[in-house]
């Protein structure tokens, strides 16, 4: 990927494709994120992994706090960071003067959750990730891409890790094709929407596979089957990324998210085929949306409604409009 040297503030806005999509799926959609966090911190009480990370807000730190405790676990807040109105930020806001904040916590046993926090002080990415209970092969990328190369979106190298080879015609317009497992679908993580808590180093990374299953085992186990179900669906969607001079959008049949992604001067495209379809999703003829079939005459509503409503047939008989043919022929 060719960048460019700048990068723009970070933003997330997301556009519905209807009103009717908004009311239909919003409420679904809320429930869905807070179902997905909570699955995340009560892996660590089932023991599926070490340590998990999440943002509590000052107000709820206590009942948090107490509620983790239960399961003998500490929560501990290891950093403030200011508040998004997105339910992913690429970089922790910096809190501003007299505004909201939140407080980051790393949830745990106590002695794994000092553990975590040394780390984090070091910035020992590949303990912090260990702790996390992420694939030894997801780390190495997350280092290599994030760290390293200071990407601010995986998305493109993941495409790439998934595939063997990629297309790139004249016109600088470069696009790769992804499938795999819809748990390993994380473009919709701008909205909240995901199955995995890390970015995994490829669209079917199987040791990720195998903790997202796990997650949702943790989920179906405590009262989120329907939440589960939700996310799932909507993973099935078809999707486009594409990024360009800094700006990604995400497009889905219901919902467009437009958000920070690495500065490019080219546009690069990753499209990842889905399963199904939204009813309340749009149509159109370009990828991802679906056109409409032309409907056949005889399957339409009027022709169906002519057919329960008939026309009389004209009368073809003058005697049988009480009038004599007689007088007829005669006028």
């Amino acid at each position: 990927m060719e960048r460019l040297n700048f990068r723009l503030p970070d933003f997330t806005r997301h556009m519905w494709a209807s009103e009717n999509a908004r009311i239909s799926w919003e409420p679904l959609i809320n429930k869905a994120i807070k179902a997905q966090q909570e699955i995340e911190w009560l892996s660590v009480a089932y023991e599926i992994r070490a340590c998990a990370l999440q943002l509590i807000t000052p107000e709820g730190l206590v009942d948090f706090t107490d509620r983790v405790s239960k399961f003998g676990l500490l929560a501990m807040p290891i950093q403030t960071i200011g508040c998004s109105k997105s339910p992913y930020q690429s970089l922790p806001v910096k809190i501003q003067p007299g505004q909201a904040f939140n407080y980051l916590c790393a949830i745990g046993k106590p002695e794994k959750v000092q553990a975590f926090k040394e780390a984090w002080d070091k910035k020992d990415d590949n303990l912090i990730g260990k702790l996390h209970g992420f694939p030894d092969c997801c780390i190495k990328f997350f280092i290599d891409s994030w760290i390293k190369q200071g990407l601010i979106d995986t998305t493109w190298s993941m495409a790439l890790n998934s595939i063997n080879q990629h297309s790139t015609n004249e016109l600088s317009f470069s696009m790769c094709e992804v499938a795999g497992p819809i748990e390993l679908n994380i473009l919709l993580r701008w909205l909240g929407i995901r199955l995995i808590p890390h970015l995994p180093c490829s669209f079917n990374c199987k040791p990720s596979l195998e903790l997202a299953l796990k997650l949702l085992e943790v989920g179906d186990q405590t009262g989120h089957t329907d939440s589960i179900k939700v996310i799932q669906e909507m993973l099935s969607w078809p999707v486009e990324w594409s990024a360009l001079h800094g700006i990604a959008e995400i497009k889905t049949p219901l919902i467009k998210i437009s958000t920070c992604t690495d500065a490019t001067k080219i546009k690069y495209i990753v499209r990842r085929e889905g399963t199904s379809y939204p009813a309340e999703g749009v149509s159109g003829i370009n990828f991802p949306y679906k056109t409409n079939k032309p409907i056949l005459l005889t399957l339409s509503h009027s022709y169906r409604r002519g057919i329960e409503n008939p026309i009389e047939k004209p009368s073809s008989s003058f005697l049988e409009i009480g009038v004599e043919k007689e007088d007829t022929i005669e006028k």
